[in-house]
């Protein structure tokens, strides 16, 4: 004889012992049976707690990427000319001029986001990366320009001081 759905310590004692129990059997009238003939339970309405406005549904829908949703990396230095990274072939540090114009080419194709990781000049660093607290140091004057040539960009900052400590 099948076993109750309502007798779950019954259940575990024989799944315990490795004695798998029958698909509990619905008594009629009780619940509606899906195709395998396991309760299921009508869904009278859908609900639309998570449809009422444009932020949850854009919260809540399927997931696309676009370029809006990615970060860019500007790896930047303090030199008038970019130079090829070569641990990372295809990569260049950019000047902060060269940083400014990649940024505003990558807007064009909906890049929304940046992150800079500075080069600093090896005369600069220090045990304590005092040239991490210059307001005039690299970092800030990259974000500077690419917030004026694009004001409504997200600027990222690496905040490690390993380029700053010698």
């Amino acid at each position: 004889a099948p076993r109750a759905a309502w007798a779950p310590a019954r259940h575990a004692a024989a799944v315990a012992t490795g004695v798998v129990p029958e698909i509990a059997t619905v008594p009629d009238g009780v619940l509606s049976r899906n195709t395998q003939g396991r309760p299921l339970v009508d869904q009278r309405s859908r609900p639309r707690r998570n449809r009422k406005s444009e932020a949850v549904r854009r919260m809540v829908r399927e997931t696309i990427l676009t370029p809006a949703n990615f970060v860019y990396p500007l790896f930047i230095h303090d030199e008038a000319e970019n130079v090829q990274i070569p641990s990372m072939p295809g990569c260049e540090r950019h000047s902060l001029e060269s940083m400014v114009a990649e940024a505003v080419d990558s807007w064009q194709y909906g890049v929304r986001s940046f992150i800079v990781f500075p080069k600093v000049d090896d005369k600069l660093k220090s045990n304590r990366g005092e040239e991490a607290y210059n307001p005039d140091g690299i970092v800030p004057r990259a974000v500077r320009m690419l917030k004026k040539a694009l004001p409504e960009s997200i600027v990222f900052t690496d905040i490690a001081l390993d380029p700053y400590s010698s």
